[in-house]
């Protein structure tokens, strides 16, 4: 007799592969034959491949030696001209070759991996057993951990008497499509009534796995349009399942409060985006939930090869979701993530732009370049006029200036205070002309662009940019810690802007981080939606004024925060989809904005000191406008 193990082995590790057009099947032999024939499972068998089956993987899985089903499975197959063969070793072999329980390593190893490697559309397992073989089909299943593939079918051939037993087993617990076909064992309506097919249904008994019959499967050409629904789609009703989520506070992204004080204590949900996520989705697929956080309060780290926080949670299976977690290619490679319904950014803090000093009013209206071209134009006109007067006073005839003349002759212009006696002879008086022409331009400017400056007061600067914050001279900058995201994205970077941020970076407090830019040149980086409700709860005053300005653009420090799932979770796709249907209505960047203002409500009635917001009038002010 095969032991368990032996057949797990065989299964995945020592196939027999056939081509079925786009099919491929492994047809597996143990070594137990009963030598049973059953024509109407076969003639099942076949119409359900062909009709629900097309282009998947099959793997066919016995105890018996020789079993009389299969061979005739195959062999129909076969007969429909599709193409049969067995593949060992890279060589092809006859179909009914034995296998070899006693195979070494280096026989199997080429053959590893075969339904990750192949390009079929699905992958189907099929079992034959018989009574006194349950429990060694059970551990099979356990043994080839199923749970860890929910997209794989699974189809029991057996007795009515395990329909339950197999289907409602621990080991099935993540498989979306599980099926037991069961044949009549009367004689005389076999043809007539056809298999029994059962099916597992995760959610069907209350909110709990249950089974249920699909139907009758009558193998006649005549009752083929009537045959059973086999492979469904997710449900979309839960019927109450309470699921286990677990996640840590983390506002306004999550938010809880502890019932007691002991680790992995129950949670219980405050207003924040995850928990108007999971609300609408258990409204919409009718499902309840319970929270708690994670054993060691962390959030998910692998320390010594081994998972702690969150995802160890996960891994364990003692909770089916998490809420919000920050997507990583290690936690990918062993959790489930759906896509990211937000982003996790950086921004940096900055005071806002200072009035300019008053005594530089006079200078402001025009920049160094404009004040630079003018000093240089009355210099050149200045000495032009000199030049013509003292080299050609023959040829031009009348006065002559000297330097220091024509230099002050030139700045009286433009300063609308020129000298009484002008040049008398017509080349002088025509540059005095065009001098007169231009700084009249000059003067109107200068004046238009005073009397703005005067009205409104010029301020500093604003900072948006990293390559704004590097280039503006005395500033330094920090964050929280020197081991988060954003020093290893600054610190890898090939940016030069990103190394001289990281070269600089100081980390301190967000207390001494905040009051560093309220009192000086310096900029402090952390989480775009956590600075947000921070500076708007406790630096802005009733009136909306705050003094600190937060950069428009962004550092992307993550793919994103998403929903995580235990391994082989059957409700992946399910929640998925309601995720990204909230996604594509808008409803989530809505949600957090509104999660962030209602804080920012609630803060400033408690500042209040009555609990309720204020009635009294307040006076419009030009700050206002």
């Amino acid at each position: 007799m095969i032991t368990p193990s032996a057949l797990a082995w065989l299964l995945w590790w020592c196939p027999l592969v056939m081509n079925c057009g786009t099919s491929g099947a492994v047809y597996l032999v143990g070594q137990d034959g009963k030598g049973s024939s059953n024509s109407v499972m076969v003639a099942t068998l076949t119409q359900m491949v062909e009709r629900h089956l097309e282009g998947c993987h099959l793997a066919l899985a016995t105890t018996d030696t020789y079993s009389t089903l299969f061979i005739q499975f195959v062999r129909n197959v076969a007969e429909n001209e599709q193409t049969a063969a067995a593949v060992m070793e890279g060589r092809t072999l006859p179909l009914t070759t034995h296998i070899n329980t006693t195979m070494t390593y280096l026989q199997l190893q080429h053959l590893s991996g075969l339904w990750r490697e192949g390009q079929a559309s699905c992958q189907v397992l099929i079992l034959d057993f018989t009574r006194e073989d349950i429990q060694v089909m059970i551990r099979v299943v356990e043994r080839i951990a199923l749970w860890t593939r929910p997209e794989t079918r699974v189809i029991f051939v057996g007795g009515r008497e395990t329909v339950a037993t197999l289907l409602l087993h621990h080991a099935l617990r993540n498989t979306r499509h599980a099926l037991h076909i069961v044949t009549n064992t009367n004689p005389t309506q076999l043809h007539k009534l056809g298999a029994v097919v059962y099916r597992r249904c995760h959610y069907c008994s209350q909110g709990e796995a249950g089974m249920e019959v699909l139907g009758r499967w009558n193998v006649s050409a005549a009752a083929i349009p009537s045959q059973p629904m086999l492979f469904t789609e997710d449900p979309e009703n839960y019927k109450g399942h309470k699921f286990r989520l677990v996640e840590k506070n983390y506002f306004p992204y999550t938010s809880s409060m502890r019932v007691t004080q002991e680790p992995a204590t129950q949670l219980i949900h405050q207003d924040s985006l995850g928990t108007r996520i999971i609300t609408a989705m258990a409204h919409s697929l009718n499902f309840t939930y319970v929270v708690h956080e994670p054993v060691d309060g962390q959030w998910g780290a692998e320390v010594d090869g081994q998972w702690n926080g969150m995802v160890r949670t996960l891994l364990l299976e003692d909770a089916d979701v998490c809420l919000d977690l920050t997507v990583a290619p290690k936690r990918a490679s062993v959790i489930q993530f759906a896509g990211a319904y937000i982003d996790e950014s950086a921004v940096f803090l900055t005071t806002k732009p200072r009035p300019l000093p008053e005594y530089l009013s006079l200078v402001r209206p025009f920049t160094w370049e404009v004040w630079l071209v003018v000093v240089v134009s009355i210099v050149v006109w200045g000495v032009s006029v000199w030049l013509l007067l003292k080299v050609w006073p023959q040829a031009l005839g009348g006065r002559v200036l000297d330097l220091k003349s024509a230099l002050f002759y030139s700045l009286g212009i433009i300063l609308e205070d020129p000298p009484l006696l002008p040049p008398n002879n017509p080349t002088g008086q025509m540059l005095v002309g065009w001098w007169l022409a231009g700084s009249l331009v000059i003067v109107s400017m200068y004046r238009s662009l005073l009397i703005s400056h005067l009205v409104v007061q010029g301020k500093s600067p604003v900072i948006n940019t990293m390559p704004e914050l590097v280039g503006r001279p005395g500033y330094s900058w920090g964050t929280v810690r020197i081991n988060g995201m954003l020093m290893t994205i600054l610190g890898t970077s090939a940016d030069p802007v990103k190394k001289r941020l990281y070269e600089d970076m100081q980390v301190l407090t967000i207390e001494d981080g905040i009051r560093r830019v309220l009192d000086e040149d310096f900029a402090y980086f952390h989480s775009t939606y956590y600075m947000r409700l921070l500076v708007a709860t406790r630096y802005t005053d009733p009136s909306g004024y705050t003094p600190i300005h937060i950069s428009t653009s962004r550092l992307n420090l993550y793919s994103g925060n998403s929903f995580s799932f235990r391994p082989g979770a059957p409700f992946f796709h399910r929640f998925s989809l309601a995720r990204q249907r909230l996604l594509e209505a808008g409803l989530i960047n809505y949600w957090m904005d509104d999660v962030i203002n209602t804080r920012t409500r609630e803060a400033r009635r408690m500042d209040s000191g009555n609990g309720k917001e204020s009635d009294t009038n307040q006076a419009i002010s030009v700050s206002n406008v």
